[in-house]
């Protein structure tokens, strides 16, 4: 897809990758991470359902493919359904987080490319609970807004993404 807004100055490439549930991409995941390559993004998104609660799906692979990922390029995580529904949430989280990828977890992050800032902002799945996501989305919409750090509102025109998961 393509996105043209005003509050950016130059082209930002997002890869968002979504719903990989622990698949086989070839050996060391050379598949995706070559799909990946060849798109040239600046940052890359995963979107939910990285990993699967099938277990005779080997999460490993999940962690091969973000590992290589978050060695290439900035990579950020929200999780998905099959997360919470594994059971192990919180372990997947920490195996991206020991990877190198940054989790949002109704946080925001700023992200410098070409020059510029864009804000990453993301939401558990809805099966976390829905106090949960929504306190959440809350935190979030509001760190877009005012950052957590120094207490200034982020500069006018910031160009903000917000991602999550929804079945």
């Amino acid at each position: 897809y393509r996105l043209e807004t005003a509050r950016v100055s130059a082209p930002v490439r997002i890869a968002l990758l979504t719903d990989l549930h622990s698949c086989d991409y070839g050996e060391g995941q050379a598949g995706l991470l070559e799909a990946v390559a060849a798109e040239g993004p600046d940052v890359v998104l995963l979107g939910g359902d990285i990993v699967d609660d099938d277990a005779r799906m080997d999460p490993e692979r999940a962690y091969t493919a973000a590992s290589a990922l978050a060695a290439s390029w900035p990579t950020y995580y929200v999780s998905g359904n099959h997360e919470f529904w594994s059971g192990e949430a919180d372990a997947i989280k920490t195996a991206l987080e020991a990877r190198g990828v940054t989790v949002l977890e109704g946080a925001c992050v700023p992200v410098a490319v070409d020059g510029q800032t864009i804000r990453l902002c993301g939401v558990d799945d809805p099966a976390a609970g829905e106090a949960v996501s929504r306190a959440q989305l809350a935190r979030a919409a509001a760190q877009a807004i005012r950052p957590a750090h120094a207490g200034t509102p982020a500069p006018p025109g910031t160009f903000c993404i917000l991602v999550f998961d929804f079945f």
